[in-house]
């Protein structure tokens, strides 16, 4: 038996609640990708693909600058 598609409402419901948990965890963390990846239990690639998808990349760079999310080296 396989599941009915979600509905374009249901999606639209299960792409917002994973923004926000994407967005919580990038707080927690400060902006650190790496380590929101780990709080999540995803790849560090999957976790960045889904920040440029739900269009969360701006948000990211103006919220946590580059330069004080990475340490210098």
């Amino acid at each position: 038996m396989t599941a009915a598609p979600l509905t374009p409402e249901a999606a639209a419901k299960a792409t917002a609640e994973d923004a926000k948990r994407i967005k919580a965890a990038l707080k927690q963390t400060s902006g650190n990708v790496s380590r929101a990846a780990d709080v999540l239990g995803v790849s560090v690639r999957n976790l960045h693909r889904r920040i440029v998808a739900y269009g969360l990349r701006t948000w990211l760079t103006n919220t946590y600058p580059r330069g004080a999310r990475q340490p210098k080296r």
